[in-house]
C-alpha cells in the first residue's frame, strides 16, 4: 500500500489523501497515474523502471512542465520496507535534461 498525505498540489485538487492498494497483474510493468481535474488514469511508464528518482523527476518535469509529482526509486518498485515517496511541487533547475526522453 502507498499512501501519500496532503499536499498543496492534491488540495488544489480536493483529494486529502491518495491510498494505492494492489500490485500489477505483471510485476515488471510500471505505471504512473495522472491526477488532473479532469479525472485520473493510469499510464504505463516501463521507460522509467530502475531509474533513480532525479532522472524520473526530470523526466517527469519535462512530460508535465510545472506541475506537481511524486514517486518512489528503485527501492520502492523493490517494495523495500526503507522506501519512501519523494515529492516536487515546483519543478527546480537540479533536474537535468540528460533524463530518459518522453514518448
Amino acid at each position: 500500500m502507498l499512501t501519500i498525505g496532503r499536499t498543496s498540489a492534491l488540495a488544489r485538487l480536493g483529494i486529502k489523501a491518495l491510498v494505492l492498494e494492489g500490485l500489477p497483474a505483471d510485476p515488471k510493468k510500471r505505471y504512473l497515474l495522472e491526477l488532473t481535474t479532469g479525472g485520473e488514469r493510469l499510464v504505463e511508464a516501463g521507460d522509467l523502471a530502475g531509474k533513480g528518482l532525479e532522472d524520473t523527476f526530470a523526466w517527469l518535469a519535462r512530460k508535465y512542465p510545472g506541475q506537481a509529482y511524486a514517486g518512489v526509486g528503485p527501492a520502492g518498485e523493490t517494495g523495500l520496507g526503507a522506501s519512501s515517496v519523494a515529492r516536487v511541487s515546483r519543478p527546480s533547475s537540479w533536474m537535468t535534461p540528460a533524463a530518459p526522453a518522453c514518448p
